[in-house]
């Protein structure tokens, strides 16, 4: 408590007081109507956008607020709809739904041996053809867009002037283009590995009967292992009654080898040998389906 001219003034009217005279300083007396100024500024502009201020009909709020009402509305009722609701559960299925496509396949493969054929050109051998039939099938598992499989061919074929064993491997992701039109694009990407053993008959010489016994084999066996990056194009027709339904019926590709592999002798080790990448270019008459 405090005491002037014999009264008693309360804690709280000595520190009002103090305010005032700050206050009254010359510098802060501006400051204080500047301070009034932008409080009253704010006080206005949180009115102005209060939530339950009343717009005006005609104003540009007012459009804004009405239209996103109207949104809301329409929004609601379209959730809430019966058509809404099986068109969402059947994309919803259709995307958890994982498809079988399965495929026999007859083809040709014709293969180029390149340096092979000039090292027995060379020493006045007869070339290896390049031509090979091959049998084979393949089975995928497929995704909406995009399909995954594994493909095996294999061949056993003898001509003029040589003998073939071997078998193609290859995991290919594939995808269906223009479905909507009669026959439907498959392209295809893959990684595939081979394993290929020839015979190579020798340029026959005229002998005898017992000389047969005396000499070494009329053959040689060579065998080559290659990976390959595959490129390939599909042809399916689209099945009329069924809906996304495909009967694949045409295959064609190109594989390159990933590096020049050397030929190799079985039970040992050739010196000088020749290498090759043994690109092939094949085409395949296809018989099975798939679904998307």
């Amino acid at each position: 408590m405090y005491q002037a001219d014999g009264f008693q003034i309360p804690p709280q009217t000595r520190m009002l007081q103090r305010w005032l005279q700050v206050l009254t300083v010359p510098k802060l007396s501006k400051m204080k109507y500047t301070l009034l100024l932008v409080l009253s500024s704010l006080t206005l502009i949180c009115k102005a956008q209060a939530p339950n201020q009343k717009l005006s009909k005609d104003s540009v709020r007012f459009y804004q607020r009405e239209l996103s009402k109207m949104w809301r509305t329409t929004y609601d009722s379209l959730k809430n709809s019966d058509r809404y609701r099986e068109i969402s559960s059947k994309l919803k299925n259709k995307n958890k739904v994982v498809t079988v496509e399965l495929l026999a396949n007859i083809g040709l493969y014709f293969t180029d041996f390149e340096n092979l054929n000039l090292r027995l050109k060379s020493i006045g051998q007869e070339e290896v053809k390049t031509m090979v039939p091959s049998l084979g099938a393949s089975i995928a598992v497929g995704k909406p867009i995009m399909t995954y499989g594994v493909e095996l061919n294999s061949y056993a074929f003898d001509n003029k002037s040589a003998s073939f064993k071997g078998m193609h491997m290859r995991f290919y992701v594939a995808t269906n283009l223009f479905k909507k039109s009669p026959i439907v694009l498959h392209p295809q990407i893959a990684f595939g590995t081979s394993i290929l053993n020839m015979f190579i008959h020798k340029s026959p010489n005229q002998v005898g009967f017992e000389n047969l016994f005396q000499t070494q084999a009329n053959t040689v066996n060579l065998r080559h292992d290659q990976n390959y990056l595959d490129f390939a194009l599909g042809l399916k027709l689209k099945g009329r009654k069924a809906e996304n339904f495909y009967w694949q019926f045409l295959r064609a590709g190109y594989r390159i080898g990933l590096k020049d592999e050397p030929w190799k002798m079985r039970g040992g080790t050739i010196t000088n040998t020749p290498t090759d990448r043994n690109n092939q270019f094949y085409i395949q008459l296809c018989l099975g389906f798939d679904r998307e």
